[in-house]
């Protein structure tokens, strides 16, 4: 009888317990196995390794299962290989923003109460103080939300009761220049900087659009009223949409902002909680949904497809936290929770390369309430009020 069978081979290093490489062996033409599976340990201790087998037939089923023995070497391995290491703690902050953090090549921006601090991250896992803005002063209030758009870094600060869009150039990375300030009647969350627009999110006025075509003179020529609650928290734009967290209602609206002029609500996503971060990812709503609705005290990870609005693919709920932040880069989603009570402040990993069917990878402790992620590469950065706290996620693919 004619049979597929495929060993699947996984190298463990005693040094540091990870999977170095992973193979797919298919032999071609055996007896028949009377277990599905087998799995083989072999320890090699003069080597300091392990190897972990395990076979598997197809029952005939390939049409490759022909005549010869054949040996194939895959060098892709399944998304969840994985191992998260912490690296380091940068401290002296004063007080880190949710998700108001940036990253422009080498250096990351990030909100510090009343000023930007820039990291230089060229190495890393030893991010280095490389400047300040405004350099030598303050602005007026606490920095609530940062954007990057090529050279050009926004800043939506409060002053009073109103806020301020402050525009920047940053072509010198460590010592921006001053473009403009424009003022706006309202504050609350984050913004982003997408093209010729910056998208602030504006509270019960909904979303402020302006344009910044020219940064040195910013106008206000639209606002993207949104009914609901007290209003719009955390915003996000991708690839032409806008998701608009609505905090007090438990939903995400989704407008396509292809014409920032024109209003046009294109769904509503309900979290039943209070959704802290939106983040739109390759045709879908990645949600860090604060806590869901009473009686629970539970935060959690939501995943809605943008073609259906009526339940979500995925959810995930983690107990006695509030998920603060998700950020989501090459497949894998990072989320940041806040203890609601206990000590339950994590930094939370997913592989999210099949969208339906996200695989939980790793859970560690923070020092504080998470209040951003943000990743380059293999990087994590996860944030509490006063440090940031650096890993290295291996992934295993070749």
């Amino acid at each position: 009888m004619s049979l597929r069978k495929s060993i699947k081979v996984f190298f463990y290093s005693f040094d540091n317990a990870r999977p170095v490489k992973y193979f797919m062996f298919k032999r071609v033409k055996g007896e028949v196995m009377k277990r599905s599976f087998v799995i083989i340990v072999v320890f090699l201790f003069g080597a300091g390794s392990i190897f972990w087998s395990g076979c598997s037939d197809d029952n005939g089923t390939n049409p490759d299962d022909d005549n010869g023995d054949t040996l194939i070497v895959a060098d892709t391995i399944p998304p969840d290989s994985t191992h998260l290491i912490f690296i380091d703690t940068f401290e002296g902050l004063l007080t880190t923003v949710e998700n108001a953090v940036a990253i422009s090549g080498d250096y990351m921006y990030l909100a510090n109460r009343w000023h930007i601090v820039i990291l230089d991250i060229s190495d890393p896992e030893n991010p280095v103080t490389a400047g300040r803005y405004p350099e030598t002063s303050d602005f007026p209030s606490y920095v609530t939300g940062i954007s990057l758009e090529g050279v050009l870094l926004g800043a939506y600060v409060m002053n009073g009761s109103r806020g301020q869009l402050h525009l920047i150039d940053i072509t010198d990375k460590v010592s921006p220049t001053a473009l403009s300030v424009l003022d706006v009647d309202r504050y609350n969350g984050n913004m982003v900087i997408d093209g010729d627009y910056a998208y602030l999110s504006a509270s019960d006025r909904g979303v402020f659009v302006v344009d910044v075509s020219d940064p040195s003179t910013p106008s206000l020529v639209n606002t993207l009223s949104l009914t609901g609650g007290t209003g719009v928290g955390n915003i996000h734009v991708k690839d032409g949409l806008l998701a608009a967290s609505m905090t007090s209602i438990g939903s995400v609206r989704l407008l396509d902002v292809s014409d920032p002029m024109v209003t046009d609500i294109q769904n509503s996503f309900f979290t039943q909680g209070n959704p802290k971060t939106s983040f739109l990812y390759d045709g879908y709503l990645l949600v860090a949904n604060g806590v869901f609705e009473p009686p629970s005290n539970d935060g959690g990870f939501l995943i809605f497809d943008l073609d259906v609005s009526l339940e979500t693919v995925f959810t995930d709920s983690v107990s006695n936290t509030s998920a603060i932040s998700v950020f989501a880069e090459d497949g894998y989603a990072y989320l940041t929770y806040a203890q609601t009570t206990g000590a339950n402040d994590y930094l939370r990993v997913y592989s999210i390369h099949d969208r339906d069917n996200p695989v939980f990878l790793h859970q560690t402790s923070l020092p504080g309430d998470g209040t951003f992620v943000i990743s380059k590469g293999d990087y994590i950065y996860a944030a509490t009020r006063n440090t940031i706290n650096i890993y290295r996620l291996d992934k295993y693919t070749s």
